[in-house]
C-alpha cells in the first residue's frame, strides 16, 4: 500500500466511507484490521485516506463491514469537489475567510502535520453534523 498526501480529496473521501461504515458495523479498528490481516494503524491511515488501498483490500472491506464496494466510493463530484475548492486543509467546504483563518493558526501553532490534520478532522466531523 502506498502512501498519499492527506489532502488528496478522493482518498480522504474513500476514508470517511470507511471509517463510517466500520462504525455502523459497530466494530473497532482494531476488529477491522484482524478480520482484513492488517494492523490497526492500517486501518487509522486508510480512513484519513493517506494510505492508497489495492482493489481487493477494497472488496475484503465491503465483505468486512456488509457493504458493497459502490457504497464505499464516493461519486464522482463528491470525490473531485474538495480539489475545486482549494484543500486549506481540507476545509473546502468552509466560508473561504474562516477556512483561511483557521488553516493560518493551526498551521502557526501545530509544527507537525499528523497534528494540524487531526484538528482539521475534529473541525469537518463538526461541520459534517451541521
Amino acid at each position: 500500500m502506498r502512501f498519499v498526501p492527506a489532502g488528496e480529496p478522493l482518498y480522504r473521501e474513500l476514508g470517511r466511507r470507511i471509517r463510517d461504515a466500520r462504525r455502523g458495523a459497530e466494530l473497532t479498528q482494531e476488529a477491522l484490521a484482524g478480520r482484513l490481516g492488517l494492523s490497526r494503524t492500517s486501518i487509522t491511515n486508510i480512513e484519513r485516506g493517506i494510505q492508497h488501498i489495492p482493489v481487493h483490500v477494497l472488496f475484503d472491506l465491503g465483505r468486512a463491514l456488509g457493504v458493497t464496494v459502490m457504497e464505499l466510493l464516493p461519486p464522482e463530484q463528491e470525490a473531485q469537489r474538495g480539489a475545486s475548492h482549494g484543500t486549506q486543509g481540507g476545509l473546502g467546504d468552509l466560508p473561504e475567510g474562516l477556512a483561511a483563518a483557521l488553516k493560518k493558526s493551526v498551521e502557526s501553532t501545530f509544527a507537525d502535520e499528523s497534528q494540524r490534520e487531526s484538528v482539521y478532522e475534529v473541525v469537518r466531523r463538526h461541520f459534517d453534523r451541521k
